[in-house]
């Protein structure tokens, strides 16, 4: 069993960022977020296991009860990442036939106008076109897009290394014997 989620453990921490590195899975429109996004998957992962290896023989005197309870929050906390990032994800990337527009999580100035005035963000492509919609979400500035783009990175990454841990946990901990000394001192006092 130790094998299996040290396996996992490892898949989680290896697998997605060298995926979405390849296919831009789930990323903003434009190679260098798919790059970014797989990278810093990769990185966490990879930290995230070399702490856990680390800290093993601490992590072994921690209860099994205990080791299964953060494991479980890590895994809730993974599906509330990956709910938040869907949510993120279609609010700030439109896809329409004309194109594809990566929109701040706020917009202002003329963007804001032409969303207001079109009734969504994809209906701005739609009537406005999509160089008239990027170039208006250019002239925002940079600040609003690149803090956009840190959060999505933020809520993405916490789903692969939330997994990572979640199952690095119990991989660790597993070679602990399942009756530690003490338990088989207090069953023996029991039989007497």
């Amino acid at each position: 069993m130790k094998k299996l989620f040290l396996a996992a453990s490892a898949a989680f921490a290896a697998i997605p960022g060298l995926t979405v590195i390849a296919s831009g899975l789930g990323t903003p429109p434009g190679t260098g977020y798919r790059l970014l996004f797989g990278g810093v998957i990769e990185a966490f992962g990879a930290l995230a296991l070399l702490i856990l290896w680390i800290n093993r023989s601490k992590l072994r005197r921690v209860s099994k009860r205990k080791i299964t309870r953060t494991a479980i929050m890590l895994a809730v906390l993974c599906f509330l990442c990956i709910g938040l990032y869907v949510f993120l994800f279609r609010h700030t990337v439109a896809e329409h036939e004309r194109g594809v527009a990566y929109y701040p999580l706020w917009v202002s100035g003329d963007i804001k106008t032409m969303v207001e005035r079109a009734g969504s963000r994809e209906s701005a492509i739609e009537r406005y076109g999509i160089a008239a919609v990027r170039k208006s979400i250019d002239e925002m500035g940079a600040i609003p897009l690149a803090a956009t783009s840190v959060l999505l990175l933020l809520v993405y990454q916490g789903i692969f290394t939330s997994l990572t841990i979640a199952f690095g946990l119990p991989g660790i901990h597993a070679n602990q014997p399942l009756m530690s000394p003490d338990s088989r001192r207090e069953q023996g006092a029991g039989n007497i």
